[in-house]
Order: structure tokens, then sequence, then C-alpha cells
């Protein structure tokens, strides 16, 4: 049903120094009341990202320049363990239908044991490494193109590789009439085209759950009209590779790992009533 392509962004070699370069999104402190309402005061009014502060962690580059801040799961995992992972997988904790995810909240994340169990659970969008200081960055995002060499996220990329299952994102076009909301989905599938995010996971200091980042790669020709980067959609069937502890080196991960074709993508414009987090309703995702 799906096309593949090789898997060669994240592979990239080379270091960013302090790594600011790494995080596709503004950061802040998840754990502070603020952040929260700051979120809140960006997506009331605007799209995600579409505001005019700056990150503090690439300074001079406008967080409209950063991508893949909402998306929607809607799956029962019922359903998601029947079409993808037959062999079955531990569900902890429950799952309801959400259409406007933001970031700084619980989103649904599959990782591997290194029994090679499946397990998915809650998990904090909003990457700390647990050596991290309580006030490091806790990016949404890892740039595919240094996550494999940064030190932030390279012992990740190495042992915690993990899948953020997704119906769609949304992602917002600017022109010169404004910013048009668009909602990213499978083409080719039914009532619920599921599809899944490479992502990267880490234990979170002081309990035991976990936090996670979605990876980003330049978007493919069929979506850079919209915005210049999208997450990176694991083709079905190299999910468990991907998620496989056992394997580390980043060539033998290149190697088994492939993306979805992005032709099996399609972008449909959306009602502007997305922007606004707290809005949460399968018309959302309704072209208009």
């Amino acid at each position: 049903m799906y096309g593949g392509g090789h898997f060669v962004h994240v592979l990239a070699t080379g270091t960013l120094g302090a790594d600011l370069g790494d995080f596709d999104l503004p950061v802040a402190n998840f754990n502070s009341v603020g952040y929260f309402q700051h979120l809140l005061r960006l997506t009331k009014y605007e799209p995600a990202g579409s505001h005019e502060d700056r990150s503090p962690l690439n300074p001079g580059q406008e967080a409209a320049d950063t991508m893949c801040g909402r998306f929607t799961f809607y799956t029962p995992p019922d359903t998601l363990i029947l079409e993808f992972f037959p062999e079955g997988m531990e569900v902890d904790g429950r799952f309801n239908p959400s259409y406007n995810i933001p970031p700084g909240t619980g989103i649904p994340m599959i990782r591997m044991s290194m029994n090679g169990s499946l397990i998915m659970a809650h998990s904090h969008w909003g990457f700390r490494p647990s050596w991290a200081d309580e006030k490091a960055p806790a990016p949404i995002n890892a740039r595919a193109e240094t996550a494999a060499t940064s030190k932030y996220f390279r012992d990740a990329f190495a042992h915690h590789r993990c899948l953020i299952p997704a119906n769609g994102w949304y992602e917002w076009q600017q022109s010169e009439q404004g910013k048009t909301p668009y909602y990213i989905t499978p083409s080719d599938t039914g009532e619920n085209p599921a599809i899944f995010f490479a992502g990267l996971w880490t234990p979170r200091e002081g309990d035991e759950t976990t936090a996670c980042a979605i990876i980003t790669e330049p978007a493919s020709e069929s979506l850079k009209h919209i915005h210049d980067r999208q997450p990176v959609v694991l083709h079905p069937g190299c999910l468990r590779d991907w998620l496989n502890p056992e394997i580390s080196d980043r060539t033998r991960i290149r190697a088994v790992t492939h993306r979805l074709d992005p032709e099996h993508l399609k972008a449909v414009p959306v009602s502007q009533e997305v922007n606004n987090p707290r809005h949460d309703r399968p018309d959302l995702i309704r072209e208009t």
C-alpha cells in the first residue's frame, strides 16, 4: 500500500557546538505555569509557530520558521495493534481521540523494551535529557540533520527511538493574505489513516515518566509550498527496526529505516478554528 524511500537526513554528520541548531521549535520550561499561559496566548490568536517571539536557541530565527507543533490522533489502540502490530502491544493508559494536540502535553508514544515487547504510553511532549538542568531547553522537535550527533539527542537516537502515532498534522502556509492552516494526512486509507512520526524519548528526572520529541526533516516537494520542514513519517515496514534498541549504529539505522513515500500524503485547507488549541473536535480536519 505504501511506497518507501531511504531515510537519509537523520544521519547527516557534524555537530553544532552547543547544539543550538538542533531544535526546530522555540523551547521553554514546560514545568512552569507561565509557559502554558504563553502557549495559549500564542495559539489562541495565531497559528502555531506564527508568533514574533524569537527562539532562545536560535537568535535571529523567527519562530515562524519552525514546524510540527500540532497533530491529531484518534485511531483506537486496538485498531492500531490489529493493523500494524499483530504481535501485540501493551497499552498503558487511556487514549482519547484528539483532533488538536498541542506541545507540552502528554501524547501517545510507542517504544520497545529490551526484551522486544512494545509499549504504548503517554509521554510528555518536550524533550529534556535526564542529565540536563531543570531549566534547560525542552524542545518538541529534533532536526534529522543533527539528531544522531548532537549532545542533546545522540544517546536517545542510539538507544531510545520511538514512534508517535498520529492521523495527521497541521501546518500553516504564509501568504500575502495571512496564514492558512492545512491538515496533512494519508491520502489512500480509510477512516483511521494512521501514520507514525519518528521520535526520540528520554526518562524524566525524578519519576517513572518519559519525555519525547518528534524528528523533522526538510519538506518534500509536494509539501514545501506549505512549509519548509515536516515530521519524518516512517514507512510501516520499518517500524520495529526503528524501535529496536539493539540497533544503535547510525549506519545500520540508516540501512533499515525508510520513510513513507510523500505521494501518499495529501494536504487540505482547514478552518482557522484549529489555531486555538482549546478547540478539539472532529470537524477541525474537514476541508474548507
